[in-house]
């Protein structure tokens, strides 16, 4: 409102109506007061002047009139504001009022911006609590997760404890591991000079022995005598293949470097399976004591690679009558006809070629000779004990030799039927031998676990069975002598 001039105002105004005791507006926000209701008593007051009142015309009393009625329906507050005029620091020259006129719109605006605050302050409110029950959830997930961490702390300590006590574990194994091989090594220099001892032992004992000549009374060995033979035999075989022949001959080696020898050795025809197994040194030992058990076989118990008995024993004659009796023998077995005279004559019969002639001795050093010549591509070129060796293979054939001949003089002379048994194909029917341990011996395989029906990948050396017994009875019996030795998958 603008100034109003000077008159006399009453001064019967209480202390609430003062407006000394009315709220202050702050800048840039509208305050809601209680309203206040003008009347005409406002238009009564008298206004600060010297001069007496007059009394106002009727068109001013129209004005006034309507002026109040104006004031009545938008005046909500005034606010008076008294400031004391002073001329000269002591004398009141005039009085100064200041009327603020609070309009009912602004009221309006002000209470909705109130409300707008009230609804923000409570969304805030709100939105804090949330906060808070957030942060405290997020309180109880951390709690949560750090005594998981924990866990997993205390866990993975546990875990590389663990370790660390199977790296120690290891450790040790493998220390007790290269203790036992050391020891290991040293054991078999040990057996390997022991064998050496013992081998010279045989040799003499042998070169004490007279030549060509089967056991006493051969026409009674015993099986323990027998087996016995049957053993040192092995055991010549194994020293020979895994100490003298240890080379690995080259398929033109087998081709074109055997061409002194006929084609009763072996050697002249080698299976293509065996000699892939020549090249994995885990096999190559027992391929080559295949090989000598198949010379020594075809040169003296079964017909050679030409189809012909050996004439080691008992030179032609020997050939002759062996060849006779296995031709009886499987006529016999083609018409059904009982054998048992026929071994009766064959004991009889060898026992006495045996005793006339005995072993060919020109024919057997042939023999030696040529397997000398042929087995003698195992033996490595390289060093300077290659005479040596060819001299100890020499030496180890004729000794084999001498022992399969006994053998077959004791086979021929008993009344027993005395026949080499090979690894044959299963019932399965797939092509295959299958490893049958009441029969055959492994003496190494791949899988695990060895069983009945693990494929055998060689044959190393046949089995040994005796027909009947020496005194010519109980030939439906069958006694194994000696197991077959196979390598099985």
């Amino acid at each position: 409102m603008d100034e109003h001039r000077q008159g006399v105002v009453d001064d019967d105004v209480t202390g609430a109506d003062s407006p000394m005791n009315m709220p202050k507006e702050e800048q840039g926000e509208a305050k809601t007061h209680p309203p206040t209701i003008i009347d005409t008593t406002y238009t009564q007051m008298a206004m600060s002047s010297e001069k007496p009142q007059v009394s106002l015309l009727p068109r001013k009393r129209l004005i006034q009139k309507t002026r109040n009625v104006f004031l009545s329906k938008n005046l909500e507050v005034i606010q008076w504001k008294k400031k004391c005029m002073l001329h000269n620091g002591s004398v009141s020259l005039h009085q100064k009022h200041t009327f603020i006129v609070v309009g009912k719109a602004k009221i309006a605006r002000q209470a909705a911006r109130i409300e707008y605050l009230e609804d923000r302050l409570n969304e805030r409110e709100k939105a804090a609590k949330k906060c808070e029950e957030d942060a405290h959830r997020f309180e109880e997930i951390l709690a949560k997760i750090v005594d998981e961490a924990a866990d997993k702390e205390i866990k993975l300590a546990l875990v590389l404890q663990e370790a660390a006590d199977a790296e120690a574990k290891l450790a040790q194994r493998e220390s007790d591991h290269q203790d036992a091989m050391s020891k290991l090594e040293q054991h078999n220099k040990e057996l390997a000079a022991q064998i050496t001892n013992v081998v010279s032992q045989l040799d003499r004992d042998e070169a004490a022995k007279p030549h060509g000549q089967p056991f006493a009374n051969s026409s009674k060995v015993s099986d323990a005598s027998i087996v016995a033979a049957w053993a040192r035999m092995k055991y010549t075989i194994e020293h020979l293949a895994s100490n003298i022949l240890t080379a690995s001959p080259t398929q033109e080696d087998f081709e074109h470097g055997i061409g002194i020898v006929d084609g009763s050795c072996v050697l002249n025809s080698i299976d293509p399976n065996q000699f892939e197994q020549l090249q994995n040194e885990d096999m190559r030992s027992f391929v080559v004591e295949h090989y000598i058990w198949k010379a020594v076989i075809g040169r003296v118990f079964e017909p050679g690679p030409d189809g012909n008995f050996g004439k080691s024993w008992a030179g032609t004659v020997g050939m002759n009558f062996t060849t006779c009796f296995h031709e009886f023998l499987d006529l016999c077995t083609r018409k059904g006809m009982n054998p048992d005279n026929l071994i009766h004559w064959k004991g009889e019969t060898g026992q006495m070629i045996g005793l006339m002639i005995g072993v060919d001795e020109t024919e057997l050093r042939k023999v030696v000779r040529m397997e000398r010549a042929a087995f003698s591509k195992f033996i490595p070129k390289v060093g300077s004990d290659y005479p040596a060796k060819c001299k100890k293979l020499g030496k180890g054939l004729s000794k084999i030799f001498d022992n399969a001949l006994q053998l077959q003089a004791t086979f021929m002379a008993s009344k027993a039927h005395f026949y080499l048994d090979r690894p044959r194909e299963q019932v399965m029917g797939d092509g295959c031998i299958h490893f049958d341990s009441g029969s055959m011996t492994a003496e190494g395989w791949e899988k695990e676990p060895l069983g009945d029906g693990s494929t055998v990948l060689l044959n190393i050396s046949p089995a040994l069975v005796k027909v009947g017994t020496a005194d010519g009875h109980h030939y439906d019996s069958r006694l194994l002598l000696a197991k077959a030795r196979v390598i099985c998958d």
